[in-house]
Parts: structure tokens; C-alpha cells; sequence
């Protein structure tokens, strides 16, 4: 699904690109003015246009940009959704007569580092959309450089319901919301798993709260019993979690962003 995700944002991205291209590729056709010329007397005035000229097919040019975790704790994401962005350029390339150019720029997933990537990106004028960043709280960093600079940013699974509830007018994504995909997770927990307490976990980033909230939500509606905890991304000794696990936990529910922590 995350692939399919990938692909879909860097279609969008380049609609939104060649839209700023002006639909580059295809023929410009210039045509002169009608000359008149004066007649003799008694002779009838005859009006000549000149033939029209053909201008050398526009080639649409421009820089796309990528934030991705390309290093870091995340980088198995990065790899993907790098390699998606390569194959997506090159086939478009390829297939329209483009010249796009694929800037790359690596968030490791790190808030911080992904604000000094988007200025950077902002500050270049050839650069006409991004794709990513992956994170949500990479998102909420960057939106306002990218507001500001009126840049187009598409991300591929940040999935904070509150980053498209107006306040980033130039974000896009292409993957479902919390709002959507917590009560998803909690009517399969409920439905497939007859789960009857669930133990949720998040790791304190806002991609986790966010989700870890409207799954919790749900369950509680549908009369589940809810137990929270959090743990940090820098943890990496989980006995005290799992000691608070009892025998009437049906589902533990981990929506961490580093996978290999779950």
C-alpha cells in the first residue's frame, strides 16, 4: 500500500508541475499581422498575410524536490520512497519529452532537519513542487516555510487528520487520515479479532498520538476497554511494557513510525 501511496503523490506532484510549465511539449505558432498594400487608382486594394511561422517545441524543464528519511531510523522507508521518485522521474522523463530533475533532500526523519531542507528548497526558484515530507511531525515543521513560499507539497503518509484542516494551505497527501484509518483499525480489532481489551502504545510523535487517539476512540464506542501507555523512539528496552501486558489483553496496538522497534 505505502508503494502505491508513493506513486500516486508523485503524479500529483507532476500535474502540479506542468501545470507551472504551461503544459510543456507541444507546438508554439506565431502569426503575423495582414499587411495592406495601397493599389493604383481604379485598381482594387488586395491584402497579403504573411505565412505563419513555427516556433522549436518548448521543452518543459523544471526541478522537483524530495524529502525523505533517506538516513536515519526511518531509512528502509526513505530507500522506498527514493527509489519510487527516481523510477517516477525517469518514466515521465521518458515517456513526454521532459526534462524534470529530481532534487533530493534527506529529512531522517527529524523535524529539525527537515525545516533546514525546506528552506533550502524554498529559497530555489527552479524548484516547482515537493513530494513528502514522510513524517507528520516533519509536516507540521516545514508547513509554514512552504505556506509562505507558496510551494506545492504532496506527502505520501503523513496522516495527522489537523494538517489538512486548512491552517497548511499548500499541503496535499494521498494517503488516508487518522480520522479514517483508527476507527478502520479499531471495527477490525472489534469485528475480526472480538477483541474485548486492547492495549494501545504510541511512541510520542504526532503521526502515533493522532492515530493511537481515534482508534482509542472507537473502541471505547463500541464498549472495548482502552489502556494506554507511550514510550519514546529511543527506547529500545521494552520489558516494562510488556510486563503491563495481562492475560485479558486480546490486542496490543503499536502505530509506531519505526517499524523495527514494533
Amino acid at each position: 500500500m505505502r508503494r502505491l501511496q508513493s506513486r500516486f503523490a508523485w503524479w500529483a506532484v507532476f500535474a502540479l508541475v506542468v501545470a507551472a510549465c504551461g503544459g510543456g511539449g507541444g507546438e508554439a505558432t506565431t502569426t503575423t499581422e495582414a499587411a495592406t498594400t495601397t493599389a493604383p487608382p481604379a485598381t482594387q486594394a488586395t491584402t497579403t498575410t504573411a505565412a505563419p511561422t513555427t516556433a522549436a517545441p518548448q521543452v518543459c524543464e523544471a526541478k522537483i524536490g524530495l524529502m525523505a528519511p533517506i538516513t536515519g531510523p526511518a531509512a528502509s522507508i526513505g530507500e522506498e520512497q527514493r527509489n519510487w521518485a527516481v523510477f517516477a522521474v525517469d518514466r515521465y522523463n521518458d515517456e513526454n519529452g521532459t526534462n524534470f530533475e529530481l532534487v533530493e533532500g534527506d529529512t531522517a526523519l527529524d523535524p529539525a532537519q527537515a525545516s533546514t531542507v525546506a528552506q533550502q528548497f524554498a529559497a530555489d526558484d527552479a524548484i516547482l513542487g515537493v513530494v513528502g515530507p514522510a513524517g507528520s511531525q516533519e509536516v507540521e515543521a516545514v508547513g509554514p516555510i512552504f505556506s509562505d513560499a507558496t510551494m506545492a507539497f504532496v506527502s505520501m503518509s503523513a496522516t495527522r487528520e489537523s494538517l489538512t484542516d486548512g491552517s497548511l494551505p499548500t499541503f496535499f497527501r494521498v494517503v488516508p487520515h487518522d480520522g479514517q484509518q483508527g476507527p478502520t483499525d479499531a471495527r477490525f480489532m472489534v469485528e475480526e479479532l472480538a477483541a474485548s481489551k486492547v492495549m494501545i502504545i504510541d511512541d510520542q510523535t504526532s503521526y502515533s498520538t493522532g492515530l493511537a487517539d481515534t482508534t482509542a476512540a472507537t473502541l471505547a464506542d463500541a464498549g472495548v476497554e482502552v489502556v494506554r501507555e507511550s514510550v519514546s523512539q529511543d527506547v529500545t528496552d521494552f520489558s516494562a511494557l510488556v510486563a503491563k501486558i495481562d492475560d485479558a489483553t486480546d490486542v496490543v496496538f503499536l502505530p509506531w513510525q519505526i517499524a523495527a522497534n514494533a
